[in-house]
């Protein structure tokens, strides 16, 4: 295998970001890597994900090269979610512009029991957004017609945001992509929203400590 193509295991200094964990011993993110490729090629692979996003069969060896390039980047950190030592999805923040902005999503998760952690995946993005990064204005964007998606970010706080709407080709058609965004002023607010289920997700020490 070429040097590209190399595995990458952070925790053998193969890149300047080192392994990172954000959230509670029952349900946490942590920076992807090697370890968690095969699950997360299996889910990018399945058709029925592959509706709101560009759908292409990925290769490990595709795998390995997109992750080694985000790895390069300072303004990109890509998540894998683990839940009851269980993996239950990816998700990213990316196009960080530190202190100002960024960008949420990637999310992915397994049609199973474990989309009810989508919620906890929320909270602990926007938290580490907000609380680590120090970013005045978290954003997404979400395609129109996928209401489910739609309807789960405002009940979490989001509000639509014309700046972040843009228009793009996803899987050969012109998609409308509806933006949303918090501002940091409006984190708290949110957090109370998401409150009462993540009480149920995560440990009780995470939240009486934020």
């Amino acid at each position: 295998m070429s040097k590209e193509l190399e595995t990458v295991d952070l925790s053998a200094l193969y890149t300047p970001k080192l392994p990172l964990r954000y959230g509670t011993e029952s349900c946490y993110i942590t920076l992807t890597d090697y370890r968690f490729a095969a699950e997360t090629i299996a889910l990018r692979n399945t058709p029925e994900l592959g509706k709101y996003i560009n759908y292409v069969k990925l290769t490990p060896e595709d795998q390995e090269r997109w992750l080694a390039g985000q790895l390069e980047r300072d303004d990109a950190l890509n998540f894998v979610l683990i839940a009851k030592q269980r993996f239950a999805g990816t998700l990213s923040l990316y196009d960080i512009k530190h202190g100002k902005s960024c960008e949420y999503g990637r999310l992915m998760m397994p049609d199973d029991g474990r989309r009810i952690y989508a919620l906890a995946a929320e909270l602990l993005c926007m938290s580490f957004a907000f609380e680590i990064l120090g970013i005045k204005t978290l954003y997404c964007v979400v395609m129109e017609g996928n209401n489910a998606v739609l309807n789960f970010h405002l009940k979490n706080g989001w509000h639509r945001d014309a700046r972040y709407e843009r228009f793009e080709r996803v899987n050969g058609s012109d998609a409308h992509l509806v933006g949303l965004s918090v501002d940091r002023s409006e984190w708290l607010k949110c957090f109370a929203k998401m409150r009462p289920l993540a009480k149920r997700l995560l440990a009780p020490v995470l939240l009486e400590t934020i």
